[in-house]
């Protein structure tokens, strides 16, 4: 692996010329110039690169790619794990973006990434301005993508050896008994300091479900997670942040390829903890209700499990994991308001949420 790039000046002609020759992408002539212009990302610093070769140069070799360099030590380790462990299952895996080129150093965990740039063909459905301006319903051609791709995603992964190892360690909320306990405490640290500071802003029903859920958080390990998470049964690696910025969907009507990115948040997980994110976060009750959305899109994915041969996991084991995983997430938007986040962000998120969580009954999934 090549040293970590930490500028995007350090990109050199050289520097390139020698990395794709090296991976088997430039077999003849030279990287002549690199001109490069910077992404949005706020996790990174991201720049697309457009690239010019020699004369000489062989016909084939990319002329888009997309450098994303660490902006912290540690941010990105997961996610360049990843790469470098996928780098020989690509046929397997055809919803990843073609990786270049995946470097961490040992001495300060900083690192960075080359990927294929492929914006010119595919996009985001939907953008973070436009999540967070409240457009945040892609098409309908474009949600069967995104659901199929997750689908197949969790598939290569369902209960693979890998689980709860390296990149793909468990959740850490969810990793043995002690830690589920702390999670826990710190759960009702940010619920009592969310109340403080925006109690009013919610009703009192609200309010009292968030405290029965608390109140019932300590049965909930034994009842639904320490028997999926010793034996890994019916557990899968899971994107971890999967809103649907995290996806780019083929611009040409006719093709239905559809890439999944940013793998920073990766872990061992339920399996419904990604579609929980892609639908019920954002979406209000009317959204998720409207021709049958939600629930056709989850028996999509569910379909799409076991024409992947994927069994012992029912239509019945999904909706309760879908459930199961609302019931926490209701805690996430307590969080983003304790953590600074502004009203306009966490306040939808809250609503769209606890909204899902009265629909589905997820509290009927507390031990009565």
């Amino acid at each position: 692996m090549s040293a970590v790039l930490t500028s995007v000046e350090q990109a050199t002609p050289d520097w390139l010329t020698h990395l794709l020759r090296e991976r088997g992408a430039l077999s003849k002539g030279h990287v002549a110039a690199i001109e490069s212009h910077a992404s949005s990302a706020w996790n990174s610093y991201s720049y697309h690169l457009q690239i010019t070769y020699s004369g000489d140069a062989s016909a084939d070799a990319p002329r888009r790619l997309f450098l994303k360099m660490s902006k912290e030590p540690e941010w990105g380790r997961a996610e360049v794990e990843f790469y470098r462990f996928v780098e020989d299952k690509r046929a397997a895996l055809p919803m990843l973006v073609p990786c270049y080129d995946a470097a961490l150093s040992a001495e300060d965990g900083m690192s960075h990434l080359l990927l294929a740039d492929i914006s010119s063909t595919h996009f985001i459905p939907i953008t973070k301005p436009q999540l967070l301006a409240g457009e945040t319903m892609p098409s309908q051609r474009h949600l069967e993508q995104m659901v199929s791709t997750i689908a197949a995603f969790h598939a290569y992964w369902w209960q693979h050896p890998q689980l709860g190892k390296g990149f793909a360690r468990i959740r850490s909320q969810l990793d043995g008994e002690d830690a589920y306990k702390q999670y826990m405490e710190r759960r009702q640290r940010e619920w009592t300091l969310f109340v403080e500071r925006a109690g009013h802003l919610i009703p009192e029903d609200v309010r009292a479900l968030y405290e029965k859920v608390l109140s019932h958080f300590p049965a909930l390990w034994d009842l639904y997670l320490a028997y999926r998470f010793g034996p890994m049964r019916g557990v899968t690696l899971s994107e971890g942040d999967c809103y649907f910025i995290q996806f780019l969907c083929s611009i040409t009507s006719g093709d239905d390829s559809c890439y999944l990115i940013d793998f920073d948040s990766v872990s061992t997980n339920l399996p419904a903890y990604d579609l929980v994110y892609m639908f019920a976060t954002f979406w209000t009750p009317e959204q998720r209700k409207e021709v049958g959305r939600e629930e056709t899109l989850l028996r999509r994915y569910h379909n799409a499990l076991l024409a992947r041969g994927i069994g012992g996991y029912s239509w019945h084991d999904l909706l309760r994991d879908y459930r199961l995983c609302v019931l926490y997430m209701i805690f996430y938007p307590v969080w983003d308001q304790t953590s600074g986040a502004s009203e306009a962000y966490w306040l939808p998120k809250l609503r769209c949420l606890t909204g899902a969580f009265k629909d589905l009954d997820c509290l009927s999934l507390l031990p009565q």
